[in-house]
């Protein structure tokens, strides 16, 4: 599942900007990358006609994507505890990745 990976990576560039071995211009981009694949992931199953019990979690995934930006960006100067929530974000979203999975496993 590329967002599953792509979330993975996430950390990891998160990792080299935090050391200073890149800019955090390449965590942004893997971000997009989350965020179209979570929908792209989204519109799939819709076609495919999953059950929703499945599909909830793909749309889980894609708002969970959706708030990472905003989260990172939007309240930092006036609520730096809500930006903090970032991280965290991310982990849910490599959890609901491997949800989505096994939900998806499970049906074939």
């Amino acid at each position: 599942m590329v967002a599953g990976l792509a979330a993975m990576a996430q950390f990891y560039t998160a990792g080299l900007a935090v050391f200073g071995a890149a800019s955090f211009v390449l965590h942004q981009r893997v971000g997009w990358l989350v965020q179209v694949a979570s929908l792209v992931t989204v519109l799939l199953l819709i076609i495919a006609r999953v059950p929703f019990k499945v599909s909830r979690l793909a749309i889980l995934l894609f708002v969970l994507a959706v708030l990472q930006p905003v989260l990172a960006f939007a309240p930092r100067a006036r609520v730096p505890e809500l930006s903090a929530l970032h991280p965290v974000n991310g982990l849910a979203i490599l959890a609901v990745c491997l949800l989505l999975e096994r939900a998806l496993r499970g049906r074939s």
